[in-house]
C-alpha cells in the first residue's frame, strides 16, 4: 500500500516542483522545445510569447485566466468549487496555427490562507471557439480556495509539431458569483 501511495504521488510531486521552478523565477521560462519568453505583462493577467517557429507559424500568443467560486443558488447540489477559464489568443488577431491546444494547466495558490496549496488538472477545450484567434479551456471541480485569493497560474500549450510550451500568470484574483 506504501508504495502505491509514492508511486501515485510522484506526477503530482513532479508539477508541483515544475511549478514552483517556473514561477519562482522573474526570468523568462524556457523548455527544451522551441519556446517561450514572457513578458512583464503577467501581473495585469496577460503573459505574451513568441514561437520560435518558422516565420510562417510565428504567433504572438496571449494566455488569459477567469478564476471564480459560484455561490449562486441553484436547484440542483452547489458545486462551489474553483473554476479556471483559460483563454488563449493571438495578440495580433490573426487565427491561432492549426493544432495549438493547451494540454495541462497547474494552479498555486499564492495566499498565506491556503497554505501553498496547488491544483493540477487537465482542462476541457470548449466546443464552440468565439473567434478563429482564440482557443478557451476550462477546468473544474478545484479547491476551495477563498474568494479574493491571489493565484499563480501556468498552463503547458503545445503546437501540432509536439512543441511545447509554458505560459504564466501571476496573482490572479478567485472572484466570487453570489
Amino acid at each position: 500500500m506504501r508504495r502505491r501511495l509514492r508511486s501515485a504521488a510522484l506526477p503530482f510531486a513532479l508539477a508541483s516542483l515544475l511549478l514552483a521552478a517556473s514561477l519562482a523565477t522573474a526570468a523568462p521560462v524556457r523548455a527544451q522545445s522551441p519556446l517561450v519568453s514572457a513578458d512583464a505583462a503577467r501581473a495585469r493577467g496577460r503573459a505574451r510569447v513568441t514561437a520560435s517557429a518558422p516565420p510562417a507559424q510565428d504567433a504572438e500568443l496571449v494566455l488569459e485566466s477567469e478564476l471564480w467560486r459560484n455561490f449562486q443558488p441553484s436547484t440542483g447540489p452547489g458545486d462551489t468549487r474553483l473554476t479556471a477559464l483559460l483563454r488563449l489568443r493571438t495578440a495580433d488577431r490573426r487565427p491561432l496555427p492549426s493544432g495549438v491546444r493547451i494540454e495541462r494547466a497547474w494552479l498555486a495558490c499564492a495566499d498565506a490562507r491556503c497554505d501553498g496549496e496547488r491544483w493540477s488538472t487537465v482542462p476541457a477545450r470548449s466546443d464552440e471557439p468565439d473567434a478563429p484567434d482564440v482557443l478557451e479551456a476550462v477546468a473544474r471541480g478545484g479547491p476551495s480556495w477563498h474568494s479574493g485569493a491571489a493565484v499563480d497560474v501556468v498552463v503547458e500549450v503545445r503546437d501540432a509539431a509536439g512543441h511545447a510550451r509554458r505560459l504564466a500568470l501571476r496573482a490572479q484574483r478567485i472572484r466570487r458569483l453570489d
